[in-house]
């Protein structure tokens, strides 16, 4: 029984660091990194992947405060972003490409483009 609880402990370890990859951006010349996973089908820092009880981006993309209207693409996710109190920053994925995320007061990160798709959703114009 032991020996099944530890493999067991195996796998869920296995499966958790398997979610999370590594993005990163440039902070006066130096790589950050930031550890980046999904809940659901939406990335999410660590900060919210560990604590989602208390993360801001997790509230914010689950209640969407401010209705959504259309600004343009990538404009729009970073105004929206703004809007309800988040900084626009641009990270860079294990793939090489931009990705745009919404960073909160907290230091939790949400997918800005799916931040504002979820207020798009709850009633925005297009």
């Amino acid at each position: 029984m032991k020996f099944l609880f530890i493999a067991l402990l195996s796998v869920v370890a296995y499966a958790r660091a398997d979610a999370i990859e590594t993005y990163t951006y440039l902070f006066k010349g130096k790589t950050v990194s930031v550890p980046i996973g999904k809940i659901g089908d939406t990335r999410f820092n660590d900060v919210c992947i560990n604590g989602q009880d208390h993360c801001e981006a997790l509230q914010a993309y689950k209640s969407p405060a401010k209705k959504a209207t259309h600004l343009g693409v990538e404009t729009y996710a970073s105004d929206y972003c703004a809007l309800v109190g988040g900084t626009s920053l641009l990270l860079t994925s294990p793939r090489q490409s931009g990705a745009l995320f919404c960073v909160f007061k907290d230091l939790s990160m949400v997918d800005a483009r799916a931040l504002a798709s979820s207020a798009w959703k709850e009633g925005g114009k297009h």
